[in-house]
């Protein structure tokens, strides 16, 4: 679909308000021709119904991630339209069309005024780049004929995700208006949105005004094992602790990311009082930290109506990714209504929808005799039930190369149910597929080497989601193993799947692992080079060292020496000890038992009195002049 022909509005602006407003008059209009029995033109679906989405595949991004303040003022492309509240629901097609103009021209003005801001523009493109990466959160596809565009019935896309929270009544018109309730509620004075996401290692955090971030930060700090992943309060929790000095750093700054985050709520904490929405991204193994610390200073409580989760992979939480979450989560999107959709609500059956590069289960609305409520009960139903795990999950469980080969050979010769050994089967409680299955293995090699039969033999796809909307290439516990996925990808060539939408990274050819190989041994090379150096330079310090201990013994016993010929004594001999006389060098049992005159010990009397004939002599000659 050309992208001149979506609009996104903000939830909070007019016009998406006046589109909520169309929408929930043309259900109360359709409502009242259902009770007077009058049929539409083509004698069957009533002309208004709905879609639900499940959302697309989200990753995460590795771009470094910049705070500029400049970019501060800006969280969303689009721009508020107005709508005229005071129309009839039959007659707003016209408003509804100028609203698009409005927004379409305010967002054409915008754009421009970036163009001139090149810091601005730059900013702009990599949280472009993030939004297109996240994909979309939960949303109902809501078909409202009484508006054209494009020469097509429009659609009006509204997302489910900011809904209340224990929310049982998904018909169209409760959503509309429930949706409407929202965007009455962020758009009053003072109230804001609150953006929070957690990693490990990584907070970010941001509050939006309208279209405007009031305050923003984001904290980093060492707590995720380099090489091998997960955090080290993870890895005590399951294998102990260590003692290690990475360790107990990576201890460290878990304390002190805990410490940042209530610093930031306790900055913020105004805003947050006031807040009408609190977008929270954060890991199960972090939560019980953050709701605990969050109801101790009394931030908010667990429970607390305003908390929305976020059902986006968000990645590395940075303040671009703050910023887009704020825009994919608060908008409404406008667009045609596109073939597959207008046959499925003119049937009033199941339909798929291809959605983010997975095929993804949808609930078409109400048909002539079934209401909304209905379908939407029995699609949940239906997706309670969990199917059981075929053989090719149970052979991805095991790793069974083997058995996955026999498996496939019996699937391609059709000796078996298609259904049993269908690759991209989802089955299980998450709904994996056996390549969600095999991604996920705590054996690295192994596990690549299953990847890779699944992907090159059984030419499995990698763009299939499982439950909770992950491909199988974001639940890779190694690098080795989205290794195998990015050999896959150079191997088939990027007509064989859509790789960008399965999240899988950039083609892996045999030269780049030979150049990475390279790498790695020049790294090695230079690493023991300076390992090398570095001893030789520390035994150069050592003997200098020694030598210069040496030199300086050397002198101290020459001075001694020097001291005891004045004295009129031998010098002392190396090998003389502690207790030794100073006049006859001749050791002694026990110092206790010396004779001492002056700063001179002796062994007997009789070194007294020979030492004190000598210094008489010598004084004597002195006198002398000898």
């Amino acid at each position: 679909m050309p992208n001149e022909e979506v609009e996104h509005l903000r939830l909070s602006s007019d016009g998406a308000r006046g589109l909520l407003r169309d929408a929930i008059g043309w259900l109360d209009a359709l409502s009242l021709d259902g009770e007077e029995g009058l049929p539409n033109k083509e004698g069957g679906n009533s002309g208004v119904g709905a879609i639900g989405v499940r959302g697309s595949a989200g990753s995460s991004s590795d771009e470094e991630d910049r705070v500029d303040e400049a970019s501060a003022g800006s969280s969303s492309s689009s721009e508020e339209s107005s709508c005229d509240e005071g129309d009839a629901p039959s007659s707003r097609s016209e408003g509804v069309k100028e609203s698009f103009a409005v927004a379409q021209t305010s967002s054409g003005a915008v754009s421009q005024q970036k163009v001139n801001r090149k810091k601005s523009r730059k900013k702009k493109r990599e949280k472009n780049d993030i939004v297109r990466q996240m994909g979309f959160p939960p949303s109902l596809v809501v078909h409202c004929p009484k508006g054209k565009k494009g020469g097509k019935d429009l659609a009006i896309v509204v997302p489910m995700a900011v809904m209340p929270q224990g929310n049982t009544d998904w018909s169209l018109r409760s959503v509309c208006k429930m949706g409407l309730d929202v965007s009455e509620e962020i758009s009053a004075e003072g109230r804001a949105v609150v953006v929070l996401l957690l990693s490990s290692g990584r907070f970010a955090g941001a509050v939006f005004k309208g279209d405007r971030c009031v305050a923003h930060r984001v904290c980093t700090q060492y707590t995720v094992r380099r090489g091998q992943g997960g955090a080290q309060s993870s890895m005590d929790s399951s294998k102990g602790k260590a003692k290690s000095i990475g360790a107990q750093l990576r201890r460290a700054g878990e304390i002190k990311l805990r410490e940042d985050i209530k610093s930031s709520l306790l900055g913020w904490r105004s805003h947050i009082d006031e807040a009408a929405i609190i977008l929270l991204s954060c890991p199960k193994t972090m939560r019980k930290s953050l709701h605990e610390d969050a109801e101790v200073r009394k931030f908010f409580p667990k429970d607390d109506e305003r908390i929305r989760k976020v059902p986006l992979a968000v990645g590395r939480p940075s303040f671009e990714s703050a910023c887009a979450v704020n825009e994919v989560m608060m908008r409404i999107t406008v667009r045609p209504l596109t073939d597959e959709e207008s046959i499925a609500f003119e049937r009033g059956t199941p339909a798929q929808q291809e959605l983010g590069g997975g095929l993804q289960e949808s609930v078409v609305g109400s048909s002539k005799h079934e209401s909304e409520r209905d379908v939407v009960q029995e699609a949940e139903e239906a997706q309670k039930e969990v199917m059981p795990l075929t053989p090719l999950h149970e052979a991805a469980v095991t790793l069974d190369l083997v058995e996955l080969t026999k498996l496939l050979e019996l699937g391609s010769t059709g000796t078996e149910s298609n259904a049993r050994h269908d690759i991209d089967t989802r089955a299980g409680e998450t709904e994996m597929t056996p390549l969600h299955v095999a991604a996920s293995s705590t054996d690295p090699t192994k596990g690549a080497e299953f990847v890779s039969a699944l992907l090159l033999s059984g030419h499995a796809n990698p763009c299939v989601v499982d439950g909770r909307n992950r491909p199988p290439y974001f639940v890779a516990s190694h690098e080795k193993i989205r290794d195998a996925f990015r050999k896959a990808r150079s191997t088939l060539g990027e007509d064989k799947w859509n790789w960008d939408d399965g999240k899988v990274g950039p083609p892996l050819s045999v030269d780049d692992l030979e150049r990475r190989k390279a790498k790695a041994a020049e790294k090695k090379r230079k690493q023991r080079a300076r390992q090398k150096e570095k001893k030789a330079k520390e035994k150069a310090e050592a003997e200098s060292e020694k030598q210069k201990l040496k030199e300086e013994e050397d002198k101290k016993k020459a001075e001694e020496d020097a001291k005891r010929i004045r004295a009129g004594l031998k010098p002392k001999k190396s090998t003389a000890a502690d207790n030794a006389c100073d006049f006859c060098q001749k050791p002694c049992k026990r110092r206790s038992q010396m004779f001492t005159r002056l700063e001179f010990a002796y062994c007997s009397t009789e070194c007294v009195k020979r030492h004190q004939r000598e210094l008489t002599a010598r004084a004597a000659l002195s006198r002398l002049g000898g």
